[in-house]
């Protein structure tokens, strides 16, 4: 509950206070991790779609 609270408080602090002081957050590691988080993610995303779509070919084979 503790790194709740202080992750809410960061958060808060990161949007309404830090912009006034002139203090503002790096594009760069934000980008990283966004492209980080998409790539370690295209596997799972692969596997679903796979998945969706056989499950789909297979529903419409029987209905054929």
């Amino acid at each position: 509950m503790k790194n709740y609270l202080l992750l809410n408080i960061s958060i808060l602090y990161w949007i309404f206070i830090a912009p006034f002081k002139g203090q503002f957050f790096k594009i760069a590691p934000i980008f990283r991790q966004m492209v980080f988080i998409g790539v370690r993610a295209a596997p799972m995303v692969a596997l679903t779609a796979f998945s969706v779509g056989v499950t789909l070919a297979m529903q419409a084979a029987h209905s054929l």
